[in-house]
């Protein structure tokens, strides 16, 4: 009796022994497979920052200028957004037919672009109104997809100050990544008309085309989806794009033009993404706006 007592306190106690070094096993594999999954977390997250950050530095590439610098004709005109000061030009038309806010590319700043205003405001007999995106030539700040979009905004807003108009008065044109900006601007002020030239559906389609496999709706807190935003916008809409745009697809203007409203114009170019417009543009561009009484 006492044998058998015996093997069975013997047994209970192997046993015991048994499950005590199971579970110390198990302890250390569980403790490492959440190391693991903290450090992938970890990983993942920074490639999502840093992705948000490669978005900025390729989607923007600001020119700097030195305060004393000044355009060959215009007024200089500063207005602030949220505390940051901005800057653009003012080039005025005599008897101007209207007003436009003009949005450039994501390259260079007025220095340059003002023979774009020029060029506009002659063909067009409009008065022009050039501006810097933060961190682009006297513009304070930084560029960002969501710092552009509400400086446009700002921008319309502060022309209608300093000319008297009305924003609704006020027609926004932009061009490239531009186009993104005067969409959202034009939209917030209803403004009298929107013109697009060689702009993209939405920001997160073009990273779509360099990185597939990225989660752009989470990195992109400002998806600048211009294709969502036309569609609410009730004033007429002209959209131009060329057949040989190698940095924005032809197809994007194209569904542009088929998501906005009535009434709208659609100029089918030839060049590339950079080229400059042909003086048939700036005629159907006139035709187009004349015939929807933007122009006076």
């Amino acid at each position: 009796m006492f044998h058998l007592l015996y093997r069975f306190v013997k047994n209970k106690r192997l046993l015991f022994i048994e499950k005590k070094a199971t579970a110390s096993c198990r302890t250390p594999n569980l403790r490492r497979v959440l190391e693991w999954c903290a450090v992938l977390g970890g990983l993942w997250l920074a490639l999502l920052c840093g992705a948000g950050c490669l978005v900025n530095r390729l989607a923007f590439h600001p020119e700097k200028l030195d305060a004393s610098w000044r355009p060959v004709q215009g007024e200089e005109i500063f207005f602030e957004d949220n505390g940051t000061r901005l800057h653009g030009i003012l080039l005025a038309a005599k008897e101007p037919r209207a007003v436009i806010v003009h949005c450039h590319g994501n390259a260079q700043s007025v220095k340059d672009w003002q023979w774009e205003g020029w060029r506009i405001r002659d063909a067009l007999n409009v008065t022009v109104f050039i501006w810097d995106y933060p961190g682009f030539g006297k513009s304070e700040g930084r560029a960002t997809p969501a710092s552009v979009m509400s400086a446009g905004r700002a921008a319309v807003a502060a022309v209608a100050r300093h000319t008297g108009l009305p924003q609704e008065e006020i027609i926004v044109m932009g061009r490239s990544i531009g186009a993104a900006v005067a969409v959202d601007a034009a939209c917030h002020a209803n403004a009298k008309a929107l013109i697009l030239e060689s702009g993209f559906t939405s920001l997160r389609v073009m990273c779509q085309r360099v990185v597939r496999w990225l989660p752009w709706t989470w990195i992109l807190s400002e998806p600048m989806d211009s294709e969502k935003r036309i569609a609410a916008f009730q004033g007429p809409v002209f959209v131009a794009h060329g057949q040989r745009d190698s940095i924005v697809p032809f197809a994007h203007g194209e569904r542009l033009f088929q998501t906005a409203v009535e009434p709208k114009g659609f100029y089918r170019g030839n060049g590339d993404h950079n080229d400059e417009w042909p003086d048939r543009y700036y005629k159907a561009l006139e035709k187009f706006l004349t015939g929807q009484g933007v122009l006076k």
